[in-house]
């Protein structure tokens, strides 16, 4: 896939998902080597046509089994297309950054710019997931990157201009392996709490913090509150998912006075 302001391509990290996916891989191995193992111990012993039947048989429906498992994890992990202003997932049409909505999935105990999914809204209005899980640590921070840099000429703007730019937020979902958990990811986003930022302060719901009487600012991926005294006032880490974070993130620096 080339097209015009094609700037990289991001495929899964084969290593990595094997070594997340261990337990049941490793599995699957044991069975193909089982099988195997049987049929040269049976063969050892006596050779019947019967006993060839089978064994072909076996790795017949082994063979359709690994067929389905291989086929699942490329689908899972498709390789992801970077543009200067928009992303695609697969062989699927190009998601622009421009008002994309977002957010970044994340485990209560993961510290950083780390997260296991990012769930984002696609040009057909349909929320879609990339299982960040199976890339590289940083093979998304050219989307984050590319995502701050195409949006916020326009939200800086708005603000100095008197306006606000809002985030909603909510607690962070534990994954985990069910049929329905992507289901769950994306329900109920009606009425979630939000951050609001304006020129003269920032808001956590009802909580508001004028950018001079605080200190206000994000390190190693928690959002802060700090009183002048350089006491703690709130925190915000992987505890909360924040709808366009990188945005909020790339605000706060900005507008922080202190």
């Amino acid at each position: 896939m080339v097209q015009e302001n094609f700037k990289k391509v991001e495929k899964a990290n084969w290593l990595k998902i094997i070594f997340n996916s261990a337990k049941f891989l490793i599995s699957l191995l044991i069975l193909n080597i089982g099988v195997v193992l049987l049929f040269a111990v049976e063969i050892s012993r006596n050779f019947y046509v019967s006993t060839v039947v089978i064994f072909v048989v076996l790795l017949i429906i082994l063979g359709i089994v690994d067929f389905f498992v291989f086929s699942y994890y490329k689908k899972k992990y498709p390789n992801i297309y970077f543009y200067d202003d928009s992303f695609s997932v697969g062989k699927n049409e190009k998601n622009y950054y421009k008002n994309l909505q977002y957010f970044l999935s994340k485990e209560v105990y993961m510290v950083g710019n780390t997260f296991t999914a990012i769930f984002f809204k696609s040009n057909e209005g349909k929320w879609e997931k990339i299982n960040a899980g199976g890339y590289r640590k940083d093979a998304f921070d050219l989307f984050q990157e590319d995502f701050v840099k195409q949006n916020y000429p326009s939200a800086l703007e708005k603000i100095e201009n008197g306006g606000s730019e809002e985030f909603p937020f909510r607690k962070s979902h534990r994954l985990s392996f069910s049929l329905f958990s992507d289901k769950k990811q994306i329900e109920n986003f009606d009425n979630l709490k939000k951050i609001k930022v304006s020129k003269e302060n920032i808001t956590f719901d009802d909580e508001i913090y004028n950018w001079e009487e605080y200190i206000i600012g994000v390190a190693d991926g928690v959002i802060f509150v700090k009183d002048l005294n350089n006491n703690i006032i709130l925190a915000f880490g992987n505890e909360m998912e924040i709808f366009c974070e990188n945005l909020l993130v790339f605000l706060i620096k900005e507008l922080n006075k202190n």
